[in-house]
């Protein structure tokens, strides 16, 4: 039997923590290449939030790296 992903266990994320998460991929990107993918991936999910909640997004990224 094959293993379940975490879609098949029902873990799921909101449209902002998407987002926060593809911010923080941007960040730390270990080439050029992958923060362009990442940035553009989090271009992609802000679609549809409005301005304080990227904004928001954005911060919680930053704050979360600066934690590390």
């Amino acid at each position: 039997m094959a293993q379940p992903t975490g879609l098949d266990k029902g873990l799921t994320m909101t449209q902002t923590q998407a987002l926060t998460k593809a911010l923080i991929l941007a960040l730390i990107a270990p080439s050029d290449e992958k923060a362009t993918q990442a940035s553009d991936l989090a271009e992609s999910i802000a679609q549809g939030l409005d301005f304080a909640q990227v904004e928001q997004c954005k911060a919680d990224a930053l704050a979360m790296i600066e934690g590390a």
